[in-house]
């Protein structure tokens, strides 16, 4: 990794899927493993759910439960089943007389798959051990499994493949008007985007091109060390260790969109020198139009990841292989 300068060319490319929430992916667990794979998709689909479960790290699973937010986001999901109706069957089922609240407090604490013992037994114990769970979360997988797979069903064939015949229909008829010089649409292929790492305006002030990992400490002091400030107890223990002045993030003109974080960036050199996160409010109407005023693309510069590798997590071995020069083909 090298560094990159105000101005300097950076490249983002390639999209990088998001890893379904937790939550989600035990109740999808639940769901394959009481029906067992139909299809060659589901049986892919269940190998990839078991391993975001059953692997996990038991504190992040863990607080998800422990924590009120973990209701709230249970709370959330099943209001938005009641828009339904009360009087809808499926919904007095899993509702079981109570309130949203209620019911979502009754699923959080009465689920044991927030052990990471149990979640090994489930997953060891296939389709049988999952059929004769009394988990409240497998039993309500098991309740709406069924009829959500009819409504994706449905919502495949009449309003994805609908689309994707008209996509293509518009996408012939701008080739055959613009030819090449037509914008490519972002349709999962491999592309490089330019641009340059440059700052913009915000609110009548100038945001730099790039923040600092002294920027991160300050932050956090100005805000109490509270969320979504707060750093980690591992970052404050080894705070004397790091090069404060290090960047730790970056923006630049890189036209970016939904599904790029995790995309690479490049200088002009080829020499990978960050990650693409994020894009800044401004870049929101590139799903639309790209416009290199104030919309910028985010991204975790790649010294902060050494520094940090290095001088907090004890991984120095790590950072000597990836910075050795390897020799050019």
């Amino acid at each position: 990794m090298s560094a990159l300068n105000e101005g300097e060319e950076a490249t983002g490319a390639i999209r990088s899927p998001e890893l379904a929430a937790t939550f989600e992916a035990v109740l999808e667990l639940a769901a394959l493993g009481f029906h067992g794979p139909t299809t060659d998709g589901d049986f892919l689909l269940s190998q990839i759910v078991v391993m975001n479960v059953v692997f996990m790290r038991e504190e992040v699973l863990g607080r998800l439960f422990d924590d009120f937010s973990g209701m709230n986001v249970f709370r959330r999901g099943l209001n938005h089943e009641i828009l339904e109706g009360f009087d809808n069957p499926l919904v007095r089922k899993v509702m079981g007389g109570k309130s949203p609240g209620a019911r979502a407090i009754e699923l959080i604490r009465g689920t044991k798959l927030a052990d990471v013992a149990v979640r090994r037994q489930l997953a060891a114990g296939g389709i049988a051990a999952i059929e004769a769970s009394q988990d409240p979360l497998i039993l309500l997988a098991r309740l709406v499994d069924g009829p959500a797979r009819k409504v994706r069903t449905r919502y495949e064939q009449q309003v994805e493949e609908p689309q994707r015949w008209a996509y293509g229909k518009l996408a012939g008829a701008r080739f055959a008007l613009f030819g090449t010089e037509t914008y490519p649409d972002a349709t999962f292929t491999l592309r490089l985007a330019f641009g340059l790492v440059k700052g913009y305006r915000e609110g009548g002030r100038q945001v730099p091109p790039w923040t600092t990992l002294g920027g991160a400490y300050r932050r956090a002091e100005q805000h109490g060390s509270k969320e979504p400030f707060a750093l980690p107890q591992s970052w404050l223990d080894h705070k004397a260790r790091l090069n404060l002045d290090t960047p730790m993030d970056f923006v630049c003109t890189a036209d970016i969109i939904g599904g790029n974080s995790g995309s690479p960036v490049v200088n002009r050199n080829g020499e990978l020198v960050g990650i693409i996160f994020d894009g800044n409010l401004p870049s929101l109407v590139w799903d639309y139009v790209f416009a290199e005023e104030d919309g910028r693309a985010i991204a975790v510069h790649g010294s902060a990841i050494l520094e940090a590798l290095r001088n907090i997590y004890g991984a120095a071995q790590l950072v000597d292989e990836m910075t050795q020069a390897s020799p050019r083909q």
